[in-house]
C-alpha cells in the first residue's frame, strides 16, 4: 500500500498528531486511512499494528486495552 507522508502523523514519544495535537491516530488521519485502505479492516490492521507495537513501549501510562481501542478499536478491530 502506497502512502504519502502524513501531515497528520504521530509525534513521538507522546503520540500526538503533528498537525492538530490530538491523540494519534487523530480523526483526520483515521479518515485518510479509511480512504487509503478502502475501508478494509485487514489492511487497516496490518498498517496500524506496527505503530501500536511501538506505542506500547512509549505510552506506558495507558493500558493495553486503551491502546488497542485507540489504534484498532475505531474501525472495529482489536489485536
Amino acid at each position: 500500500m502506497a502512502d504519502q507522508p502524513a501531515l497528520h502523523g504521530p509525534s513521538r514519544p507522546d503520540w500526538a498528531c503533528i498537525a492538530c495535537g490530538t491523540p494519534w491516530p487523530c480523526l483526520m488521519r483515521r479518515r485518510q486511512l479509511k480512504e487509503l485502505c478502502q475501508c478494509d479492516p485487514d489492511v487497516l490492521r496490518r498498517y496500524l499494528t506496527p505503530y501500536l507495537q511501538v506505542a506500547r513501549t512509549e505510552l506506558t501510562e495507558l493500558t493495553a486495552e486503551q491502546l488497542d481501542d485507540r489504534f484498532l478499536g475505531w474501525f472495529g478491530e482489536r489485536s
